[in-house]
Parts: C-alpha cells; structure tokens; sequence
C-alpha cells in the first residue's frame, strides 16, 4: 500500500471527473430522489469488446426487456458498454428485469463483464439520470464519486445547523483494495482484512483489523461546521461483528464536496493497479440528517442502544428493520418538528428494513463484558496535546471539549484549562523529547529560572516556542504568583505522567515507543462501560494463584472488596490512612529499583517500562490518599486480609461519569508475576465492583482514556487484568 500513490490516484481522477450538472431533488422522501427532467447523451451497448461491433443506444430515462423483445435483440450478447457522464444502468441477468443485477456509473468492457459474470448474460435494461451518487447494488470499477452537496447541501438553510450523515455498505473479502476519502482528508484505505485511517497527510496510520468472518462492512461519515467523525461497522450477512466507536478528525470544510470511492490502490511507484483487481459492490449508500442532541456523548446509551451513533440506527433499521433506541429515524414532518432534537431523517436511499436476525456476535452491542471497557470514542485531533490536554481537563475540573472551545479560536479571559494547557504543551514540546529532562522537577526549575532571569535557562533551537512559553509563564506569575503556578503546573503534570505511564501499559507488547513529545500527536482512545445495563456478577470474585508453575483457583477463596469515597471521615468506612500506609510502603520498594534506559531516559524492556509506570502510579495514588478529595473513589482489593491492589477513580465534574485513573497492585505480583503465590484478578475484581457502587450511586459510565501507539492494531476494548494491575 502506497499512500502517496493513492493520494496521486485520487488527485487524477478528481480533476479528470466531470462537474455536476445544477440539479436539485424535487422532494426528500426517504425513498430513492427524483428529479428535475435533464437531456442526457445516449448509452450505448456493443456486441463486441471495446466499443465494437453491432449496438445499439438509449436515452436516461428507459428501460429495455431484451429477452422479451421479437427480434431478441442483443440478449445475453452484450460485451460491452459505453455510459456517459450523469447517467447511470442497472443490468439485469434474468428477463423482466429480476435480480441479480448490478447499477453502473462507468464504461464497462468484457474483462470487467467477466468479473462480474455478467458477461454474455444480461437478459435486461434499465438506464437513468445519475442522482450524484449510486444507491444500491453498485459496480465501483475504477472510481465512484458522492457529491454531497448535491443533496446535502439545501438543508443548513432549512435547519440551521445540523448533523449530515453518510452511509455505505461493501461486500468485502480477502482480496479487497479499495479507498474511500475527501480530496483532501480523512481518507480510509482496505486491504483484505485491514482498515488503514489516516486522519491528516502528515499523521501516521491507525490500524484496525476486520473479523475475519466479516463479508461486509459499513463505513459512516457524519459531518457539521464544526467536525468530521468516521466509524466503521463489521458485519457477516446482517449481524454486527463488532461495537462502532467514532474516530474524530481535523475539519476541512472546502474539501467536504464530494466522497470518493477508489477500488483498486496503486502497488508499485509507476501508480499501476493490481491486474487481479476485482470489482467492488457498493452493496447501498443512504444518506441522512440529524439533529444535534444535547446528551452527553458517552452517555449509557451510547453504547446500550444507538443514541450518539448514528451508524447503528441507520444500519439496524434499514439491514435488520429494529433499532431500540430514543435516536430514531423519522419522516420529514416528525424531524421538522419544534421536538426534533436528536431524531434522524433518511432524506436520500432507501430506508425499507430487511428481515431481522438474530444477534450472532460473542460479545453483544448491548452489553460489554463485566469489566470491559469498549471503545467509544477515538480522537485524531486534540492540537497535538493527547498527554497533556486530558492531564490539564482533569486538573481544572473541566473538559477538553471546554479547553479547546476556549482556545480555537483563542478567546479572552484565559481561564484554567486555557491557561495550564498552552503552557504545558509548550514544556512538553521543549522537553519531552527525552524523559531526563521531562520531569516534575525539571518543570519546578524552569519556573524558577524564569521567574528569576526571564529564561528557560536551557539554550534551545525553539526560540519560538521559548518565547511563548517565558511570556505566557511571566503573565501567568503576574496573575497568580509563583507559588500558585507552580501548584497548578505540578499537578497538571502529575496526571501527564500518568497519561504517558498508562500510554507504556496498554501499549505493553509494542517494540518502540514514543517520547512524550511524539506522543502528544498520537490518537487517544476514549473507553467506556455504559452502567445503566451493567450487570454485576452473581459469583464472588475469585483469584488465580501461580502454583508450581500453574494458575490455579483455590476453593472457597475470595477477594474482600470495599469503596472508599475520598473524603469520608467516618471511622468505620474511612481506611485511606492504612491504604496510604501501605501505597507509600510499596512506593518505596517500587524507589529501590532502576530501570535500564536508553540515552532519553525511555525505559527499554518490557519490566523497565512496568517499573517506570509503577513509580509514578504509586506516587500518584498517595498523594490523592493524602489529599483525600471527595471527587475520588478508591477500591480496595484484600486477599487474605492484605492488601493486594488498588483502584482510584475521579468523578466528572457533570455528575455522570466516573474515569479509571489507575490501578497500583502489590509489588510482588508486578515484578515477579510468575513466582509461586502470585496473584490475578485483582484489578478485573476492583473495575467490577466499582461498577455496581458507581451504578448505585446512579452514575452512567465508566470510562479510561488511553493514547494508541501508531501504525498499531487499535484496540477496541481495555481490560483492567494482569498487566494493567500497576
């Protein structure tokens, strides 16, 4: 796969295409659009390849029963076909126009006939106006194009703002290649079983891979003047393979004209496509319009049912005719409706629902795993700050949709996040490039140094972004002291540390890892456990025990499970003092080891990276037992009347959400996880319990933010076992 050979590709058949002609649907019905009568050239079909031999020509729109016909003429005898722009054919295999048959926006000669096996075996005809994009049954033989605004484009002024969604639908195989982006970004490449998803021309891909099973797959685009947001959707005949989540890109409006589809991606440095390149079936293509909804994006449903994803209600209702949900799909005058918030509306393709099946998937839409975190969201564009951004949001109390909102375009009034997040991302691009100098105490230095000479006091090759950071630091001490500063940077940065340590543990089986610097353009993934439908586990959580080289579970033998509430002074519930006694007893142990490093100061195995991520999720955890807030919780897991793991979570600011800041588990069981007496289950243990306390407590998620490592397998859902027991 060469991305700049598809980038080439695209670019060519972009200038080469014809402009669409002004012309605008009568009336949106849900059904397939109608419109205005335009003057098309002819279509021909030719007895011969390439155009050749006996023919004969028809004009959008008609239609020809060629078997039925006296003369029989041309039947099961056409070898190739010559389409005009703005015109499109359905070719038949059977007469009276019964299926199988396949729509065409292309000229098609006897090769691709072949491919298609319909090739001497078209029986009828049916020829039209194009409607700016093919609806169902589609032959993408070279390129396909959806202009959108063609359709799209008249509902700003008849709404306001609005949500435009775009669905397609491809039978996929082991041999797909095929390409489906804006001229521009983001663009999604498949190949075989891979989806490649590149947000910007300079981000490194994300990686997704298909079930294996999956025979076809749906990709949604759903656009505003705000953002552009892609999620895919797996399937084998009509059941789901796997959980959409919506990956969030970098807005370009000017390039959001038209959606180009590409079969076929150029594998050499000459630009050619593979011989064995096959046709591609856009199986249909629906387009709709939502209305904003003012619920929280990972609220429980997001997840439980199809509300905040789009793709799921269209997809269940028109593939399996359901969607229970509030998020529905409704009729022109329901959507135009003063109460319309929220609510979808098919205005091109057909929106007739299928047979409905039973769900097949092992793990359901509905309901995640007990302790599985599935993932929701993942975002491609947080300004190059996925570390520090979050870091900064949970330090202010506030979230990164807030700080961002703030901050571009910059608005005045620089508040908390708008504040801590400039200035922490300019440390991070100064001095994280190695983990030597992108310290807690490193940062307290630079502070000082210019608050005292007006410097950094570490001659670098940035001048620019050296003078930002000295005159946004020289205004913040101005306003608030140094002290103060200081305070807010430091522990801003605390939760930067444990965003890079948590990127180090979730990403435990790459090979090479980025610096803080290079992370900070990395995706962050937004994982989430819906608890309106959690249901907690009727069995009492068990450990495995490593016995002579097996884990095994001893009968009767259970974890003790508490939540604590940060802030609770009642003396029967109130154990954060022993749990701090114990955190710091483990952070000193944790002290006693050094990690192997490279020149950076970036640990380099496995075990150098855990103790690392240990460090600092030790100490983090005894200063929030210390600090004791009431906007945490913290699980404590015994084995035996010992403390064997802890879990703290921080509550959102909107009442709802709960996130998983980190689990510390028993030193012992970290660094020797194989020594005799070792211990698993813990941390699955802790998530679990913290799910029924949360859900009782009437909260709606759970969720983790974690950085992906690029060019890597995304993952869909986060666990909280073994190696995520630190």
């Amino acid at each position: 796969m060469n991305k700049s050979l598809f980038l080439y590709l695209l670019a060519i058949l972009y200038s080469e295409s014809a402009k669409s002609k002004n012309v605008v649907p009568e009336e949106s019905t849900g059904e397939p659009l109608y419109f205005k009568e335009i003057i098309s050239a002819p279509m021909c079909f030719y007895a011969e390849d390439n155009f050749q031999g006996e023919s004969f020509c028809l004009t959008a729109p008609e239609a020809i029963d060629l078997y039925n016909r006296k003369d029989n003429h041309l039947n099961d005898r056409v070898s190739s076909i010559k389409i005009p722009a703005e015109t499109e054919v359905t070719i038949y295999k059977n007469d009276h126009f019964n299926l199988p048959g396949y729509t065409l926006t292309e000229s098609v000669d006897l090769a691709w006939l072949k491919k298609m096996g319909m090739a001497g075996q078209i029986s009828a005809i049916k020829i039209r106006d194009s409607l700016g994009f093919c609806i169902q049954d589609c032959v993408v033989i070279k390129e396909n194009k959806i202009e959108l605004n063609r359709t799209l484009g008249k509902y700003d002024s008849e709404f306001g703002e609005i949500n435009k969604l775009i669905l397609m639908n491809f039978a996929i195989n082991n041999e797909s290649n095929f390409a489906v982006g804006f001229i521009d970004y983001p663009q999604i490449i498949v190949v075989g079983k891979d989806l490649f998803f590149y947000a910007t021309e300079k981000s490194k891909l994300i990686n997704m891979r298909i079930s294996d099973n999956a025979d076809n797959l749906s990709l949604l685009f759903k656009f505003n003047d705000q953002k552009l947001e892609f999620q895919y959707l797996e399937a084998e005949g009509t059941a789901p393979l796997n959980t959409p989540f919506w990956i969030n890109t970098q807005y370009s409006s000017g390039n959001l004209a038209d959606l180009h589809i590409i079969n076929g991606i150029p594998d050499n440095d000459q630009g050619n496509i593979p011989e064995d390149i096959q046709p591609l079936i856009l199986n249909k293509t629906i387009m709709a319009i939502n209305k904003h909804s003012h619920r929280d994006k990972r609220g429980a449903l997001g997840i439980a049912g199809c509300v905040g994803i789009p793709l799921l209600a269209i997809y269940n209702l028109v593939v399996q005719g359901r969607c229970n949900q509030l998020d529905k799909l409704v009729g022109a005058s329901e959507f135009s409706h003063h109460d319309g918030e929220g609510k979808t509306q098919v205005v091109a393709g057909s929106a007739k629902p299928l047979a409905a099946v039973k769900q097949t998937t092992s793990i359901s839409l509905n309901q995640p795993t007990p302790s599985m975190l599935v993932l929701a969201h993942l975002e491609t564009h947080l300004h190059n700050q996925a570390v520090t951004l979050p870091a900064v949001a949970k330090s202010c109390k506030t979230s990164v949709e807030a700080i961002i909102a703030a901050r571009y375009p910059r608005q005045t009034g620089m508040r908390c996040g708008s504040r801590l997040s400039i200035l922490l991302a300019d440390f991070t691009l100064l001095f994280g490039e190695n983990l030597l100098d992108w310290t807690t105490e490193h940062l307290t230095q630079v502070l000082q140094s210019i608050s005292e000479h007006g410097t950094t006091g570490y001659a670098g090759s940035d001048q620019v972004t050296e003078s930002r950071l000295v005159a946004g630091v020289q205004e913040a001490i101005s306003d608030l002291g140094l002290s103060s500063l200081t305070t807010l940077l430091e522990e801003a940065f605390n939760y930067a540390l444990l965003n890079y340590a948590r990127y180090f543990i979730h990403n435990e089986n790459q090979e090479t890892f980025s610096s803080p610097q290079a992370a900070q353009s990395l995706p962050l993934g937004d994982y989430i456990l819906p608890l309106e439908n959690y249901i907690h586990p009727a069995q009492p959580p068990a450990p495995l025990i490593m016995d002579n080289g097996e884990w095994v579970r001893p009968e009767d033998l259970y974890f003790e499970i508490a939540v604590i509430p940060g802030g609770d002074q009642h003396i029967a519930t109130n154990l954060t003092a022993e749990i701090a006694e114990v955190i710091n007893d483990w952070q000193q142990f944790y002290n006693q080891f050094e990690f192997q490093s490279d020149n950076n100061g970036s640990p380099l195995t496995t075990r150098d990276r855990t103790i690392y991520a240990a460090k600092i999720t030790s100490k983090m955890l005894y200063l929030m037992l210390t600090d004791n807030s009431s906007d945490y919780q913290f699980v404590v897991v015994k084995l035996k009347g010992k403390i064997v793991s802890l879990l703290a979570s921080l509550n959102d600011a909107n009442g709802e959400e709960s996130y998983i800041n980190f689990s510390v588990t028993h030193p012992q069981y970290v660094l020797n996880p194989h020594q005799n007496g070792s211990v698993r289950g813990a941390g699955t243990a802790a998530v679990r319990e913290l799910a029924r306390y949360l859900k009782e407590k009437g909260k709606k998620t759970l969720s983790s933010n974690v950085i992906s490592q690029p060019s890597a397998m995304v993952k869909n859902k986060l666990g909280f076992i073994y190696k995520g027991e630190l």
